[in-house]
């Protein structure tokens, strides 16, 4: 048919529509170009509109070109009923699970890009055309996951660190926007313990005990000074807290930020957990002992959570009362500790040294020699550990004894008179050593025979000699008796008998218990 002009008169309006070739002419909208105007108007008008199209049928699902951690790029294309038929297409999108559609972009194009979603998250896209004649059906959706996001998170980092407990955080504001963070169930922090010969724990212990603080949350678990340093930073953290570790013991911490093995795994970091004092340590045990020593040895505190070594170990030692030890020097009815120590309870009853310790010495083994003790005499010690932080409590309280001996050396040999026929004399007694005292023996020297003879054996701590020789020198000494043997001598003293009818007084007596084994030349030579 030839291009021609059809004019329609409505309504005193002249309406055109063109044709060519048999063809109505219509917009790129579909509808028919129509013209109204006066005949004589150089320009026309659209005069009225008529939608050509058929109503668009259900399009096929779209396709992804691309899927990354967080945008997805699609390509759809389209069903029109007339070629002529321009139409746009809608596409909806279901994020989070939650059934909810939400267009994502309406328009012309058969290629379009959806970003903003979060990484490793199941999406859902649909789509519809739009024409002259209405909207399609939605296509079917299109299910798709994007990639996982590969953050890996900082190493974590201490907060506090006391000897049984380590705090550490990880910065929650370094965690991508994008990705699946949802809180403190999204972050996981695992510890294990290194030992010191750098072997490990071979399994990591998930802290679930974890928390995001921020700039306004009340934190009651964390020292008030960290709790400061917290609050002037503008940030929030994620911080969990490691309970009932080992003192002045190291461990690995490490991070990662999602619900599943696959993510990446932080760094580790490791921290040592503080020393402490030691514990206490155990009853110290006899290992020897003689007259004048006793050695003693202790062993380290046992504990499963203090690790902090001592170095060094205080000895303290005290006197027991000798009424308070039987003759073998055990304590009196003490029948529920054979190793003669001191239990709380027994302190509580009444034997109660713990005042009367004094510091004996130190040593960095757990043994120790002391010496220069009394024989026969009972003993208390116990034991401090110390290492830099401070001192442990004292250990229960050891009782012992050094073995008994011969008596020691009486003293004090004194002339209380001297006449020209006889002379008195007195001594002091001695310490036993743990043996009961049996007799003294009190032998002289001068006169007849220059030799020392037994002249008193008894109990007295006192005697007198008689039948005498006036104006000579006789000497003195004593010791003393128990069932171990004899002690030694004492020192040697001499005296001068006095004329017939003449009397030593005080001043002289004193001079002569003063007096020395230098005399002793002069008694040789008189006899």
């Amino acid at each position: 048919m030839e291009k021609g002009l059809f004019l329609i008169v409505f309504f005193g309006v002249i309406c055109i529509t063109y044709q060519q070739n048999g063809i109505n002419l219509v917009d790129p909208n579909g509808y028919k170009v129509v013209m109204q105007g006066p005949i004589s108007s150089a320009g026309l008008q659209p005069c009225a509109e008529e939608c050509l199209c058929e109503f668009p049928r259900k399009p096929l699902p779209p396709v992804a070109l691309s899927v990354s951690t967080s945008s997805v790029l699609l390509s759809f294309g389209k069903v029109s009923a007339n070629g002529l038929c321009d139409s746009a297409t809608q596409v909806q999108a279901q994020l989070g699970g939650d059934g909810t559609w939400s267009t994502v972009y309406n328009g012309p194009q058969n290629i379009a890009g959806v970003d903003q979603i979060r990484s490793d998250e199941v999406v859902r896209f649909r789509i519809r055309e739009k024409n002259c004649a209405g909207l399609s059906d939605f296509s079917d959706p299109l299910d798709l996951k994007t990639k996982r996001d590969s953050y890996r998170p900082p190493a974590p980092q201490s907060l506090e660190i006391l000897p049984h407990r380590i705090c550490v955080y990880i910065n929650t504001t370094t965690i991508p926007k994008l990705l699946d963070f949802d809180g403190s169930e999204d972050v996981v922090i695992s510890y294990r313990q290194i030992f010191t010969d750098g072997s490990f724990s071979t399994s990591w212990n998930e802290l679930k005990n974890g928390e995001i603080f921020s700039q306004a949350t009340n934190i009651v678990t964390i020292s008030d000074k960290i709790k400061y340093n917290l609050f002037v930073k503008s940030h929030s953290i994620y911080v969990a807290c490691a309970d009932d570790l080992l003192s002045a013991s190291l461990y690995q911490f490490r991070a990662n930020v999602q619900r599943t093995s696959l993510d990446p795994l932080s760094d580790a970091a490791a921290f040592t957990t503080l020393p402490e004092v030691p514990d206490t340590p155990t009853i110290p045990f006899v290992v020897e002992k003689t007259e004048k020593t006793i050695t003693i040895q202790w062993s380290k505190p046992i504990s499963k959570a203090n690790r902090s070594p001592a170095n060094n170990y205080l000895v303290l030692y005290t006197l027991i009362n000798p009424n308070d030890l039987n003759n073998s020097g055990m304590l009196k009815n003490n029948t529920s500790n054979s190793n003669n120590t001191l239990t709380p309870t027994q302190l509580k009853s009444g034997l109660d040294y713990t005042k009367n310790f004094v510091l004996y010495g130190s040593s960095k083994k757990q043994s120790i020699v002391i010496s220069n003790l009394l024989a026969g005499t009972g003993y208390a010690f116990r034991v401090i550990a110390v290492n830099t932080v401070g001192q442990s409590q004292p250990s229960d309280i050891l009782i012992t004894n050094t073995l008994a001996s011969v008596p020691e050396i009486p003293t004090n040999l004194t002339f209380l008179s001297a006449s020209s026929d006889s002379i008195r004399i007195s001594w002091n007694s001695p310490r036993d050593n743990g043996s009961p005292l049996i007799a003294f023996s009190l032998e002289m020297s001068g006169g007849a025979d220059p030799n020392y003879r037994v002249v008193y054996t008894g109990l007295n701590t006192f005697h007198r000699i008689d039948s005498l020789e006036p104006n000579v020198y006789y000497g003195f000494k004593v010791s003393a008796l128990n069932a171990l043997g004899y002690g030694s001598y004492s020192d040697e003293k001499y005296i001068k008998t006095p004329l017939p009818g003449t009397v030593l007084t005080s001043e002289q007596l004193r001079e002569a218990s003063s007096s020395s084994s230098s005399i002793k030349s002069t008694v040789s030579s008189n006899s």
